[in-house]
């Protein structure tokens, strides 16, 4: 089990910042790995919502998304299965001088191959993760 935790300082409001990340159709925004993602399920996003996130244009059904728990400005909480394996995203919002603390956690079951070099699979996840935080954050500051 890869376990790793992630945090990153916006200076956006929280409101900006949730309502910009539970949209996992901004994902390829700030993702570099993710190059299309389409909301699957209709209504608003809450819990329960689905997406399904293509991290290559050639990838066939893409990957599913669901969001399992959502607490508006404050906590979401994503059930996705990543490159074949079961994981759970956990995204925290805590508002800091007028701008936004985000810490996200990642928890990844390696299967199959995977599981063989769990080590290297971990170092790449914190590298990509730690990434794509800056990115999300020039995202939103440039905005």
């Amino acid at each position: 089990m890869i376990r790793l935790t992630k945090a990153v300082e916006i200076e956006r409001p929280v409101d900006e910042v949730f309502a910009f990340v539970a949209n996992f159709e901004n994902t390829p925004r700030w993702n570099g790995d993710v190059v299309k993602t389409k909301k699957m399920s209709a209504g608003p996003i809450e819990s329960g919502t689905t997406f399904r996130q293509y991290r290559d244009a050639l990838a066939g059904a893409g990957e599913a998304v669901a969001i399992t728990a959502l607490s508006p400005h404050e906590r979401l909480e994503v059930r996705a299965r990543l490159a074949d394996s079961p994981a759970q995203l956990t995204y925290e919002f805590d508002e800091v001088d007028g701008g936004t603390r985000l810490i996200n956690e990642i928890e990844v079951d390696p299967k199959g191959a995977m599981r063989l070099i769990t080590p290297v699979v971990e170092s790449r996840v914190g590298h990509s993760v730690a990434e794509n935080l800056a990115e999300l954050k020039r995202v939103l500051e440039a905005a």
